[in-house]
């Protein structure tokens, strides 16, 4: 049985930060394989390329995301499609950075992070943050025990990502009453069999 699969990708993801951790830029360009048909390949490539940054203040961002066609099964979209591919990427560089300027990761991130009422996306477009992101991290720090002394072979980490909720249709329903007073309703194939949708 062939059906569809989470896409597959190549991602190169540069981040940039001061000696003291402080985030700079972040630069991404990535391709993901979408498979044979397109379905929803090209949200799921968006999706993506609009998480790419992470929910952190920059300085300077450039993402290019490609959707690319293959000879594989189509590619669909699973839950938190797109981004959780690039969060491990840039969450895996964001704990190199703390690393490396010898600052605890749960810390970088408390410095970094998008704060409420900032805009989310690096260009100062959509809607302000509603969240306490800070506070999250904090939490899920201390519910796996961060500050707790570690045994051999026990790792711990934490990670941050952010995705914007709800999906842009891809077709809109629509109905109407002809002068015959004969309803008339039609929609595109994506509405068929799945619901209720925005």
């Amino acid at each position: 049985m062939v059906t569809s699969r989470r896409h597959g990708m190549n991602c190169h993801m540069r981040t940039t930060a001061a000696p003291d951790g402080t985030l700079r830029s972040r630069e991404v360009q990535f391709w993901m394989d979408t498979g044979a048909y397109a379905d929803n390949g090209p949200r799921v490539t968006a999706t993506a390329a609009d998480a790419a940054p992470g929910p952190y203040r920059w300085e300077a961002v450039r993402v290019e995301g490609n959707c690319v066609y293959a000879n594989t099964p189509p590619s669909g979209s699973y839950r938190a499609f797109g981004a959780t591919h690039l969060q491990w990427i840039g969450e895996s560089q964001l704990d190199e950075i703390a690393r490396r300027a010898g600052v605890d990761p749960v810390e970088l991130r408390r410095r970094s992070l998008v704060l409420p009422g900032q805009p989310v996306r690096p260009d100062g477009t959509g809607k302000p943050l509603d969240a306490d992101l800070i506070g999250d991290v904090e939490r899920a720090a201390a519910a796996v025990g961060w500050d707790e002394p570690k045994g051999p072979w026990v790792g711990r980490g934490v990670s941050v990502g952010l995705l914007a909720a709800g999906a842009h249709p891809v077709s809109r329903p629509r109905s109407a009453c002809a002068r015959t007073a004969r309803p008339m309703s039609t929609s595109g194939p994506r509405r068929w069999g799945r619901g209720p949708g925005p």
